[in-house]
């Protein structure tokens, strides 16, 4: 028996892979693009993102578009919108935080002044020092060498 060469067993010839058309790739738009375009911190956008039914999946969106997608020509007018309502929803928690602190600045000094009513019909105890106990204490001293 003998043994075959590998040159000669290897009958099949080595392909070269087949290079496919160089098709144009097209850009990509990612959130950190659109916040630039749209003029804010790519956070606050992605913040907005989450917000749409589109991206609600539970998990981990990466955000990117096509450059011709149509959601983009929308996003700047559903953006403002957003913005808009955020920042009237702020000015609201705001007026309310100031509302409280008012009510609070006018309560208190009605407390104070019923603390105070209290404590002027109420007299004050006065603790007196007895001059003959400050002096005993001395004595005691004194009383405890002689014996």
């Amino acid at each position: 028996m003998a043994k075959k060469n590998k040159a000669e067993g290897n009958t099949a010839v080595a392909e070269k892979p087949v290079e496919k058309a160089a098709e144009p790739e097209k850009k990509m738009i990612t959130s950190t693009e659109l916040a630039a375009r749209l003029g804010t911190k790519p956070t606050i956008l992605r913040r907005w993102l989450r917000t749409l039914p589109k991206f609600q999946d539970n998990g981990y969106t990466r955000y990117k578009w096509e450059e011709d997608d149509p959601f983009l020509a929308d996003a700047s007018a559903s953006f403002e919108k957003y913005k808009k309502q955020s920042e009237e929803k702020k000015e609201a928690r705001l007026a309310e935080a100031r509302e409280k602190a008012e009510k609070k600045k006018a309560e208190k000094p009605a407390k104070e002044t019923k603390a105070k009513g209290k404590k002027k019909d109420e007299p004050e105890e006065e603790v007196e020092e007895d001059e003959d106990e400050d002096s005993g204490d001395e004595d005691s001293e004194e009383g405890e060498e002689l014996e």
